[in-house]
């Protein structure tokens, strides 16, 4: 573990990792620098499965570790909506915003604003959310999330694949047969996974379908944008 994650960190003090058992690892650096930098990037994996962090000033056995940073692009937005007041709300909503990309503002990336959020990793991961605008039209802001780890494209949450899904238990493998699941995926992985961004290309994007019966967070509650505002 220490080999592959020094890679990416590149900790100028270096790191010592110690296993606590039961799946936990203690990771001690001896740079302030290489800790705040460490912990103000985006989410961490190890071989596809997400690695959940908590800074310690406690007994390392008792944190709770259900938090994560996402990079999260909001798409389908006017070009007055992609301002700060609006990657607050959708931070809000999402959980918690930590900072918001003034690139993607002033220049767009292409068409959608990207947000950096921390997300409880129990719930599922939000699709969308719902705009009034100042003439009473409705709209969907759509949230894809960069750089997913293991993700169950059945019941959209992280830790488990299509296979493993409770979901797919309770139902029975003749309604989530690898044949669907895989045309499912296919449909949907565009949708939910995201590359880091680059200037100048736009991606196409394609409307969302899924299975009526999945349990979904309703996201349909929504942000009123008044007449004038931004």
């Amino acid at each position: 573990m220490r080999t592959t994650l020094a890679n990416p960190w590149h900790p100028h003090g270096g790191v010592t990792i110690t296993d606590l058992g039961e799946k936990q690892f203690l990771f001690q650096f001896y740079y302030e620098v290489d800790l705040d930098r460490f912990l103000e990037g985006s989410h961490w994996t190890l071989n596809n499965h997400l690695l959940l962090f908590h800074r310690l000033r406690e007994d390392p056995m008792v944190v709770p570790l259900f938090w994560s940073n996402f990079l999260v692009q909001v798409h389908d937005l006017p070009t007055g909506l992609m301002s700060e007041t609006m990657a607050r709300q959708f931070g809000d909503f999402l959980v918690q915003l930590l900072e918001y990309d003034m690139k993607s503002l002033n220049k767009g990336y292409g068409g959608y604003m990207r947000i950096r959020v921390r997300i409880d990793v129990r719930n599922l991961l939000m699709r969308r959310k719902k705009l009034i605008l100042g003439n009473k039209s409705c709209i969907y802001a759509r949230f894809q999330y960069e750089k997913l780890s293991l993700f169950c494209f059945i019941c959209g949450r992280l830790g488990h694949s299509e296979r493993f899904c409770p979901t797919r238990i309770v139902h029975g493998k003749k309604n989530w047969s690898l044949d669907r699941i895989y045309l499912l995926k296919q449909s949907l992985k565009e949708q939910w996974w995201r590359q880091a961004p680059s200037y100048g290309r736009r991606r196409r994007d394609h409307d969302w379908n899924i299975d009526p019966n999945r349990d979904l967070i309703d996201e349909d509650c929504p942000i009123e944008i008044g007449e004038g505002k931004k």
